[in-house]
């Protein structure tokens, strides 16, 4: 447990370096045009879309033109949502972009500038907000992004039956190809926490995370690799997740 801990710790300061890194002045950054030079590195970076609310004089506030793809591989856009047809009784749950992913077309624009310079392009579904139930919000951007109250039972529910995982890989696979992007992030933060994953009036989920979170990662993973249409570069989709790193979790 102890080493699983040390390298859950270590993940956490390489992400905030690279981070650190990606939205630095042009002044502070560091010029090494050889950082990726090397064939086999994976460099993976968020590109956090909430922060083009930010003011314009805010240094966090990001700036598409800002990015430099020379430190990375891959760049994670966080994040997209998830809708369902009917709340009482869903039948299927697919995939929406989201009002800051689409605000001044920051996915588009982010993708064509990424493909320029071979960089790969993930979409990440969900965040820390979508599976707690204890942030509620009054923001006027994307409820559902950012009231996890309304949407902590989603992952749980979708991933329980077989006909939920089939709509939402389907509706993946989709918007990938008609996006051009080059896979996905489930960021599902606490599976198998039941009082994170309620169910709409109800105080835990009933539902054994540990057996269908896998099966639904299965289902996409297998829809992905069997898709006609694959990356910008023609190489497999990606697919990754995003956990927190409590034992339980960890266990799964």
């Amino acid at each position: 447990m102890k080493r699983i801990a040390l390298f859950f710790f270590l993940l956490v300061g390489i992400f905030l370096i690279i981070s650190c890194e990606f939205f630095l002045p042009e002044s502070e950054k560091v010029d090494n045009p050889n950082f990726l030079s090397t064939s086999n590195k994976i460099v993976m970076s968020y590109y956090e879309a909430w922060k083009i609310w930010k003011p314009e004089e805010n240094l966090a506030r990001h700036i598409v033109e800002d990015i430099d793809f020379n430190i990375m591989t891959h760049i994670i856009l966080a994040f997209a949502d998830i809708q369902y047809d009917d709340k009482d009784n869903p039948t299927r749950f697919y995939i929406s972009t989201g009002a800051d992913l689409e605000m001044d077309n920051q996915m588009d624009d982010i993708i064509e500038e990424a493909h320029k310079n071979d960089v790969k392009v993930i979409l990440s579904i969900g965040g820390w907000n979508f599976n707690d139930p204890s942030i509620k919000t009054n923001s006027n951007h994307n409820t559902n992004l950012y009231d996890g109250n309304h949407t902590a039972w989603i992952f749980t529910t979708l991933a329980s039956d077989s006909s939920f995982r089939e709509s939402f890989s389907e509706s993946v696979v989709e918007y990938l190809q008609e996006h051009n992007l080059d896979g996905i992030d489930i960021d599902w933060e606490y599976p198998n926490i039941p009082s994170n994953n309620v169910l709409q009036d109800e105080s835990a989920s009933p539902y054994n995370d540990y057996e269908n979170f896998p099966l639904l990662l299965k289902k996409i993973k297998e829809d992905l690799n069997s898709a006609s249409i694959q990356t910008f570069d023609g190489s497999p989709y990606t697919l990754s997740i995003a956990v927190g790193g409590d034992a339980i979790i960890i266990d799964m």
